[in-house]
């Protein structure tokens, strides 16, 4: 459902999951979340993380980049998504 929503949306959007947990971590946290930053420059822009729960410290990491963002006004919004 999150995948059709974005794509219906008039802003950019990066949408990533971690299913598959031996393979994510906080680094690919921090490399998917600086994919949405990119994309989000110009216009803003959506960043859907499925499955988030899967990442170990993810809220550790997601609370970091979070307020990265709030502080330097990176107009992303951030739609966290889990079981």
């Amino acid at each position: 459902m999150a995948r059709q929503v974005l794509a219906d949306l008039p802003m950019p959007s990066h949408y990533a999951t971690a299913d598959e947990p031996t393979l994510r971590d906080r680094e690919w946290l921090s490399r998917e979340w600086g994919i949405a930053r990119e994309k989000a420059e110009e216009r803003g822009g959506v960043f859907v993380l499925d499955e988030a729960q899967k990442i170990p410290g993810w809220s550790e990491t997601v609370k970091r980049l979070w307020d990265e963002d709030a502080a330097s006004g990176c107009p992303l919004r951030v739609v966290l998504l889990g079981s």
